[in-house]
């Protein structure tokens, strides 16, 4: 307390104040003092590097006291820094005060003699001996604060004399010792090391470093003991993966700049390798084995490599490659175990059937061809569903609407015994598609097929409609040689015949029929004669009570009908190979022509390949589409008349105005099926001067026009439902189309005074856009399917 009032004193000295004497004459005297100092550390030449962290906290100890004694010159020191003018004296003195200190470290030898100390002691400390490190310690944090604080740089003093030697130390002796090990040892052997020198050099920093160069000490460690040998590690890494060393590996190789890519390409390779081996023809192998395995690399990924997500990405890849490469068609074969699983004869309980369906969901995101899987497990729950070997809530009312109709006809004169088995249309997996009509039907069933009709729509509202999908349904037919055969064979009239008159009484083409006839002729049920007629063939007989007749696929003849249901012994009536692929092939080109349509009527003009990358961004979800594939959809767009080149330019394409033109025919004309146009006719008359403006390129939207009256609204809703009948009547014929069409063309003209062009050409295009816009739909909602049987 008596030197804080001392320094007070003569600091406030009157008339002049003596604070500038004081700076000087504590200056000089610190600086005597530290020179005193350095020759004391230089006289311990045995241990100067202690002796030097003594002194060090002396000198530390008695700056921090002085400091708080001449707290009144800090002011005095300050007030001339913040703008006040600099006396000549102050000046000198902050020339002089960064040697302060500096006198006992910049000293003659002192200060290369401490850094070959502290180099000398980190070295033994690397070799197993420790050394005085809290000395090494000291002499880092002195030159930290020796720095002259006005520095923008308070660290450049420690850089330049402590870390820079330090590091390069650390360079040169770790390039030496890995060489060394890299060679003598083997691979584990070496990562082992590599790992126990980088964790104690990890403490070492911290013993004789500044925190701030702990990062750049274990960047040096990296690049001397891993980064030079990162190519023998990864070369063994496949083999660790087998013997429980790759968490070592992974540890080591994520210090480094692409480590991790390094071990990811070995790890895909690792995992297509181990995939490949473990894929079988047998359904039930394929999905438990490879479901096994993703089960155990998740793991892997998620304990070794602490869910990198390059690993999983590598992972994720390899499967791909697994199920998508493989020799055997991957996606029917997890479509055959999952439609085994969910038969009513598994006997499994609904636990072991949810544990075994995961797998199944694992390797299903690695399909590429999702398609493929749709197509045929919609054939195989088809099967199920005419078999009734599944559980469907539909099959339950379908039970007790048959029941209904078998009570409800003991008293009719039905010749035939019928059972319909009645699903929504979104339950049945199957398009409906040349659906033969009931009039084709031999004259017993028809009746009974009418009768169970009229009895539904007497039973349902209005809006439920049944379709009859007779070729899915087994037909009985019982007599002294019973036969198995589909509802065709049945209203061939015997028993002589020829293939035409055949054709004719079926109503089917004549391909269609030769079919049927092949398969009775191969089970000689029938015969031909000399003149190429089918007669009935007496001399038939077969030792089985029930005879199963099965469709021959001729060379020239293959059956594209989706719908068919087939026997017991083709899956669910589907074609060969070839059919499935070609019948494939073209449900992508629709589909990618319908995406193509979608985003034409949503942007307008798109460049091509902006076109491309977008077609592929929404179908890849449903199956792969190639490039080359997707140039053909374009390409056949374009010679339908629904999109050109924008003036010429290759790279620009754009919808057609034929394509918006027939866009807007058809929601006229749905609107008058649906019969809702009288109610909405102001609205569809907004909705087409809408497409109509948008065709001739303006973006103001047109104002909607006024209500029609009420005697405009009665003509029309009389036209409207003169149309409606005629509609439903003809509405699979194409001339249908087109008066259906006039008729839409004619209403438009009433409302908005615009006529729209009408030709064949142009509804067949139309035609074949409503199918591609309900490509995607399973029908109308409403609607359902019916798979009689009959007996």
């Amino acid at each position: 307390m008596d030197l804080y009032t001392l320094v007070y004193s003569m600091c406030n000295t009157r008339p002049k104040p003596m604070h500038e004497d004081l700076f000087l004459r504590i200056a000089d005297f610190l600086h005597r003092h530290t020179l005193a100092v350095s020759d004391r550390i230089l006289a311990n030449a045995h241990q100067p590097l202690q002796a030097y962290a003594t002194e060090w906290a002396i000198y530390l100890h008695a700056a921090q006291t002085l400091n708080i004694v001449c707290e009144v010159l800090n002011r005095a020191i300050t007030a001339p820094l913040r703008g006040a003018p600099m006396s000549a004296a102050m000046k000198a003195f902050q020339d002089r005060r960064p040697m302060v200190g500096d006198s006992m470290y910049r000293r003659q030898s002192v200060e290369s003699q401490l850094i070959g100390v502290a180099m000398d002691v980190v070295k033994m400390d690397r070799e197993g001996v420790l050394g005085p490190h809290e000395a090494c310690k000291a002499l880092a944090l002195s030159l930290v604060t020796l720095q002259a604080k006005m520095s923008h740089s308070t660290l450049s003093l420690y850089i330049s004399d402590y870390e820079s030697v330090f590091l390069a130390q650390t360079r040169a002796y770790y390039e030496q010792e890995s060489r060394t090990y890299a060679r003598d040892l083997t691979v584990s052997a070496f990562m082992r090391t590599a790992q126990d020198r980088l964790a104690q050099e990890k403490q070492r920093g911290g013993r004789y470093l500044h925190p701030s160069s702990l990062d750049k000490l274990l960047y040096e460690c990296n690049a001397q003991y891993i980064d030079c040998h990162k190519d023998k590690i990864r070369g063994a890494f496949g083999d660790m993966l087998s013997s429980q060393f790759e968490q070592l590996a992974y540890s080591l190789l994520s210090h480094i700049s692409g480590g991790i890519e390094l071990l990811t390409q070995v790890y895909e390779k690792f995992v297509i390798a181990e995939g490949r081996k473990l894929v079988s023809p047998d359904p039930k192998t394929l999905v438990t084995s490879l479901g096994a395995l993703h089960a155990s690399l998740t793991s892997q990924i998620t304990s070794h490599f602490h869910s990198d997500p390059k690993f999983v990405a590598s992972m994720d890849m390899a499967y791909r490659t697994v199920i998508n490469d493989s020799a055997v068609h991957a996606p029917k074969l997890i479509a055959t175990f999952c439609d085994w699983l969910l038969r009513k004869a598994n006997k499994q309980s609904d636990a072991d059937i949810e544990q075994a369906l995961t797998p199944i969901m694992t390797l299903f995101v690695y399909i590429d061809d999702k398609d493929v899987f749709h197509k045929c497990y919609a054939r195989l729950l088809a099967k199920r569903l005419i078999q009734r070997l599944t559980h469907v809530t539909d099959m339950t009312l379908s039970a007790e609407t048959s029941a209904g109709f078998r009570d409800a006809a003991k008293g009719s004169s039905a010749a035939v015994g019928l059972e319909v088995q009645i699903l929504t249309a979104g339950t049945w997996p199957l398009s409906q598609v040349n659906v033969p009509p009931i009039q084709q039907l031999p004259e017993e069933v028809a009746q009974s097929v009418g009768e169970f009709s009229t009895s539904s729509s007497s039973a349902t509202t209005s809006a439920t409609s049944l379709t009859w999908l007779c070729t899915n349904g087994p037909c009985s037919h019982s007599s002294t040689r019973p036969c198995h055969p589909r509802p065709h064979p049945h209203p061939i009239p015997l028993p002589t015949m020829t293939r035409a008159a055949i054709a004719s009484a079926l109503g089917s083409p004549q391909h269609d029929a030769d079919r049927t006839i092949d398969s009775l002729l191969d089970a000689h049920l029938l015969a031909l004669t000399s003149d190429g007629a089918v007669t009935l063939n007496p001399a038939f007989s077969n030792k089985r009570t029930k005879l199963r007749l099965a469709l021959t696929l001729g060379s020239g003849s293959k059956s594209k009908s989706g719908g068919g249901g087939g026997d017991d012994d083709d899956e669910g009536g589907t074609g060969g190979p070839a059919e499935d692929s070609a019948s494939l092939e073209e449900d992508r080109k629709l589909y990618l022509q319908a995406t193509m349509v979608r985003l034409l009527k949503t942007h307008r003009a798109v460049d091509h390949n902006a076109l491309v990358t977008m077609v592929i961004e929404q179908a890849k979800h449903r199956f792969k589409p190639s490039v080359p594939l997707i140039k053909k959809c374009i390409e056949a767009l374009m010679d339908k008349g629904y999109m050109e080149r924008e003036g010429g330019a290759v790279g620009i394409v754009k919808g057609t105005q034929i394509l918006f033109q027939v866009d807007q025919l058809h929601t006229i004309m749905d609107q008058e099926q649906a019969g809702q146009f009288s109610h909405q006719s102001s609205a569809a008359s907004h909705h087409v001067a809408l497409v109509d403006h948008a065709t001739h390129g303006r973006h103001e939207p047109p104002p909607a026009p006024a209500r029609p009256g009420v005697a405009t609204a009665e003509h029309l809703a009389h036209q409207e439902q003169g149309f409606i009948a005629a509609a439903h009547r003809t509405d699979r014929t194409m001339d249908a189309r087109i008066e259906s069409a006039h008729r839409a063309s004619e209403v438009h003209f009433e409302r908005t005074g615009r006529k729209l062009l009408v030709t064949r050409d142009s509804l067949e295009k139309g035609h074949a856009l409503m199918e591609l816009s309900k490509w995607e739909s399973n029908g109308r909602p409403g609607t359902r399917h019916s798979h009689g049987s009959s007996s």
